[in-house]
Parts: structure tokens; sequence; C-alpha cells
């Protein structure tokens, strides 16, 4: 099967026309990974698994023992050493407001609806010349937000949808298998303002 590299998320707070809901709990790496199978689709907050994806789409207030408790998870993963590590990256965190969502996900070529962030995947050969584009149309850098940590649901859509800014992941531990990239690719998560602008 050939994989669609160009996936688009939209969020909102009412159910979209045309969509059905996806059929499983999953995480968002994962369901932007059926995307690319050329699925179109929309979850609520409970189908979706991941706690740090839960935490960076705002789908659940964690605070206090909560948020603790994700530190304790992000150390079990082996993506920090401690919890007092773990809680420093976490209040790092840019994250979507907390509230019920319906987050919609389809291939661009399919796509019924306007889109908020649009994640491509591709080499850096592929990037170099759409982030110099985006350079030489705006005279903005693209960010390079990365952390190896929450690849799909933090830097490739809570961070580009809260700062408007194009953002370059390597993605991570869960994004890279579940979404199903080469080892020679890496995302580029574009807000649909600066996707515009290369579709112009």
């Amino acid at each position: 099967m050939k994989l669609i590299n160009e996936i688009g998320i939209a969020i909102s707070p009412t159910k979209p026309q045309g969509l059905a809901r996806v059929t499983r709990s999953d995480s968002h790496c994962a369901l932007v990974g059926l995307a690319r199978e050329g699925r179109s689709f929309y979850a609520r907050n409970e189908d979706i698994s991941c706690p740090l994806a839960r935490f960076n789409l705002g789908l659940e207030e964690m605070k206090g023992e909560r948020l603790r408790e994700l530190a304790g998870i992000l150390v079990s993963w082996g993506d920090a050493e401690s919890e007092e590590i773990a809680m420093e990256y976490l209040k790092s965190a840019i994250t979507l407001d907390v509230g019920e969502k319906y987050i919609c996900y389809f291939p661009m070529k399919d796509a019924k609806i306007t889109p908020d962030v649009v994640v491509k995947v591709g080499s850096p050969d592929e990037f170099m010349p759409l982030i110099r584009t985006i350079t030489r149309l705006t005279g903005r850098r693209t960010q390079g937000i990365a952390s190896g940590v929450g690849g799909m649901c933090g830097e490739c859509t809570a961070i580009p949808l809260m700062t408007g800014r194009a953002n370059i992941s390597l993605g991570c531990g869960g994004s890279r298998p579940k979404a199903r990239l080469n080892p020679d690719q890496l995302l580029l998560a574009l807000p649909i303002s600066t996707y515009r602008l290369l579709s112009a």
C-alpha cells in the first residue's frame, strides 16, 4: 500500500459533516497513520488513548496528582530520567486548551473540510525547498521545536496551532512506527495559513 504523505487535521467543538467516527480508541499518531492509508474520520476526546496526546491536545485536565502520574509514565517510557525532569518537560509544553473536541483526520487529496494544520511526511531534501519558500514569502524561520517525545501530538499538532508557525519534527518513539515513517523521513507541520502560501 502506498502511504499518503500529506494529512490534514482539523479540530472543532462541533461534529463534522460527512465524516464517520473512528471505530476504535488509539493514539493520535496511530490515527494519523490510518489517514496515511487513505481513511477520513473523526475522533472524540475519549477515542484518544495515549496519555501524553491527551495532555498535549487538551483532551483531559491534567494538574496536580494527575500531572505527576503523567510524569511517572514518561519515566516508565524512558523519556525522562526522573519524575522531576519529566515535570520540567511537561511544564514547558505548548498545549491546546482543555475542552471537548472533534479531531478530524484525512488525506489532503480527499479533504472535505478545511484543516487547521497539515502534516507532511518527507525527506530533508524534500523539505528544504519548502522551508526556504516559507522564509522567502514570510521572512520568518521555520521552528524546529523537537524533543523526540510527543512528536505528532505536541510538535506537529499543538505547537503549530498555538504558535501559528510551521514546525519541523523528528517524530518520537510512538509516531515514527505508528505513522509509519521511513528512516530517512521527517515531519513538517504547517498551519493552514502557511500551507496556503505554499500552495498558491
